[in-house]
């Protein structure tokens, strides 16, 4: 890896790891001490997945496991490498390479890499005139030696060649184009030859890639200009090219080379950082080579290794996480939540969080200072962490957070409410519910507690109802309200819907107990 990239990583990653040490700070109270009760306050929802995005990014277990995805995918940037994309066609050629990019190359750019050619401008943007409309093909010839008996392009090209380098524009012999017309058009003195451009149009340097315009393709036929009264050539020190795409235009620049094939083949990685591909001759036919890469055998297995050290440091350090997040789930199973909910919402928070984790890395491979595998790697052990939460999540919240073993809530506070208050005020509440209708309340003195029995029938049932006992003790200084829960039903219920009844009345008797002693 360059110092230069070195130097730029060290203080971006100094900088990450400051902000979240200053998030961390700000919201270490809240979020270790903040229960689920004040959920109640806002969007049950949005308010699970903003604690579980904070408590992710206080989580050590969290931080370490991504610190480890991000060492790992530096190191597979680091080692990765690449082939390009190569294909080896059966066809007679006439030259040694042809390089196509689908934009317009200086042509100081292809001296640098090629210095026997025809450069080739196509330009797909039509010039009007006289209500007709034609197109241009801006050529340069950088050859001397022809050899009249091979069937070389160059032989082909020599007539047209010769023309242009003197400066002629040529049209064929059935253009209507003259002189005048086209010096008018072009704002300055022009000479003009015109000869028989027939050959021109069938010359077909790829299958699908001719010398001049295509202009679509149908059932996998390339469509070509099939007009040669359409074409111009014109010299490129004419400079039409700066005049026809003042505003833009679509151009493509093709190089036919003559130099010696072992020189295109040292030059590929240049030539593809510009290019779009580049066709190569060998024996018998064409090796073309793409812009588009493919990884490596090497980077691949870099991949597989990273991804499995990943999981084994997400399995071995997870269970902490996961642990943090049942203790969430174990307060808002009381409140009613389903399990359900609870996985969905830490899943979507631990992903915004592994998102937001992502950013550094990313901006880092998209200023070009780390491969862009670093990237994809990152992506696959982040799936693989989510995949592996979600499966530990499903096994571990069904023993935990069982619904036979919820069926009582305790709250501690140090205001104490007479028992004919919460008696009149939880009656005043849960008369007004939506999901139940009071049948009895009924409170009860004794010696060392106090006792309120509720009974609730569910509105949505025809006879199931809710039989509610909250127990008020002193514990010290403060005063311990006790909350228990039983369901039952003349009706063929499952466990389940009887459990979510169970867990609905908690939640509605506690939230208004909780009302009734702050109010």
């Amino acid at each position: 890896m360059p110092i230069e990239t070195i130097l730029i990583l060290l203080p971006t990653s100094a900088v990450f790891i400051c902000i979240i040490i200053l998030v961390a700070t700000k919201y270490r109270g809240f979020v270790e001490e903040d229960h689920l009760s004040e959920i109640k306050l806002v969007s049950p929802a949005f308010k699970l997945i903003k604690n579980v995005v904070k408590k992710s990014f206080l989580s050590s277990e969290v931080l370490l496991i991504l610190l480890t995805i991000y060492i790992l995918s530096l190191t597979v940037a680091y080692t990765s490498s690449f082939a390009f994309t190569s294909q080896i066609i059966s066809t007679e050629t006439h030259y040694n390479a042809l390089i196509v990019g689908k934009h317009l190359v200086p042509p100081e750019v292809v001296d640098s890499i090629t210095q026997r050619y025809i450069l080739v401008y196509q330009i797909f943007k039509g010039i009007e005139i006289n209500e007709s409309t034609y197109y241009a093909l801006i050529i340069k010839c950088n050859f001397n030696y022809i050899n009249e008996n091979n069937v070389d392009i160059r032989s082909e090209f020599y007539r047209y060649c010769d023309y242009l380098s003197q400066n002629y524009v040529i049209a064929d012999d059935d253009s209507y184009v003259d002189n005048a017309i086209l010096s008018n058009f072009l704002g300055m003195d022009i000479q003009l030859v015109k000869v028989d451009l027939s050959k021109l149009m069938s010359l077909e340097l790829l299958p699908g890639v001719y010398f001049v315009h295509s202009i679509g393709t149908i059932g996998g036929l390339s469509l070509r200009i099939e007009d040669e009264s359409k074409i111009l050539l014109i010299p490129i020190s004419i400079n039409i090219e700066k005049k026809l795409c003042s505003e833009g235009c679509e151009v493509q620049t093709m190089v036919v080379g003559f130099d010696f094939i072992e020189k295109y083949k040292n030059e590929v990685n240049n030539v593809l950082d510009i290019f779009d591909y580049i066709a190569i001759s060998t024996d018998g036919g064409l090796q073309i080579l793409s812009r588009s890469l493919t990884p490596t055998p090497k980077t691949l297995m870099s991949i597989f290794l990273s991804f499995i050290i990943s999981m084994i440091m997400i399995y071995a350090i997870g269970g902490g996480f996961i642990e943090k997040m049942l203790s969430m789930g174990r307060d808002l199973f009381i409140l009613g939540a389903t399990r359900k909910f609870f996985k969905s919402a830490v899943l979507l928070g631990t992903t915004i969080t592994l998102f937001l984790m992502s950013l550094p890395l990313v901006s880092i491979a998209w200023m070009g200072l780390i491969n862009s595998v670093a990237v994809l790697n990152y992506v696959i052990s982040v799936i693989g962490f989510v995949v592996m939460t979600s499966y530990r999540l499903r096994s571990v919240a069904g023993e935990v957070l069982h619904p036979e073993l919820i069926g009582s809530y305790s709250y501690v506070v140090s205001v104490f409410t007479s028992l004919d208050k919460l008696t009149s005020c939880l009656r005043g509440i849960l008369s007004k519910d939506d999901f139940f209708a009071i049948s009895e309340v009924e409170g009860i003195k004794e010696e060392k507690v106090q006792i309120i029995r509720i009974e609730l029938i569910y509105k949505k049932a025809l006879s199931t109802l809710a039989s509610v006992e909250i127990y008020v003790d002193r514990i010290n200084n403060n005063f311990r309200y006790t909350v228990f829960v039983d369901v039952w039903s003349m009706e063929d219920s499952t466990r389940e819907f009887l459990s979510s009844i169970q867990r609905l009345a908690l939640s509605k008797t506690v939230g208004g107990v909780i009302s009734c002693i702050e109010s």
